[in-house]
């Protein structure tokens, strides 16, 4: 199928000695060069020329899709780990964040189209063996040739698979924790705050205002200025964390 994330549709084979049927319920781009590529060779015109033609042509974009796979990975390596990293850390927290999320997200994006992909090479890796034993008799040796050397393909694209798997699952396990790591960062500094701040609480909630020479009981508007240190107080720290990026 077309596209980054493509969907999972069925494909079937009927074949014969002179006559090959497929069953397909959308456009697999797989399929674009086959028939080009049968034209320009009139030995695979036969149906089981054709099925190997069309076998190799689905192996190749299995392994062009799965080298686009990892060089996506080798982005977000360098995104998480390189050189630039150090000064992306720098940004804001919410910035920082936002950034995290988008490559958790590219990430999965990629596990997911591995899945498919292994999902594929399975299928195949299963049908090879049954047309090899069962198609024997339509099999030239050069076309029998052509199915060992894609079950071989199927085999090392099976192990690409593997790491690639092993890979993303490394750099998702990389990403969260680098956001866990921002995220206790942040904690950290909210718990210094809280703490610092219990002292003169405690004292407060033990003398409070039971003193007689405290000048604000005299003021004209004492009221009116306790109310407003009392909105200070909540717009202040509202204000410091938008400028800090927490939130």
């Amino acid at each position: 199928a077309d596209g980054f994330m493509p969907a999972r549709t069925p494909l079937g084979f009927a074949l014969s000695k002179d006559v090959l049927l497929t069953l397909r319920f959308k456009h697999m781009k797989a399929f674009d060069d086959v028939q080009e590529s049968i034209s320009r060779s009139p030995a695979q015109a036969g149906g089981p020329g054709a099925l190997v033609v069309i076998l190799e042509a689905v192996v190749d974009h299995a392994a062009d899709v799965l080298e686009g796979v990892g060089g996506d990975l080798d982005c977000l390596s360098e995104e998480i780990f390189g050189t630039n990293a150090a000064n992306a850390r720098r940004r804001k927290p919410r910035e920082d964040g936002e950034q995290l999320r988008l490559v958790l997200r590219k990430v999965g994006r990629n596990g997911d189209l591995t899945s498919k992909i292994e999902d594929l090479l399975l299928g195949m890796a299963r049908m090879l063996p049954y047309v090899a034993a069962n198609a024997a008799p339509y099999l030239e040796a050069g076309m029998r040739a052509k199915l060992k050397s894609l079950q071989r393909d199927i085999d090392s694209l099976n192990d690409y698979v593997t790491h690639l798997t092993d890979k993303i699952q490394f750099l998702l396990d990389a990403t969260l924790g680098l956001t866990n790591i921002d995220q206790n960062n942040i904690f950290r500094i909210l718990t210094v705050v809280s703490v610092i701040g219990i002292p003169p609480t405690f004292v407060a909630s033990m003398y409070g205002m039971n003193f007689k020479n405290i000048p604000e009981y005299d003021w004209s508007f004492g009221y009116q200025y306790g109310l407003l240190l009392i909105a200070l107080s909540a717009i202040v720290p509202i204000i410091w964390f938008k400028w800090r990026g927490w939130w």
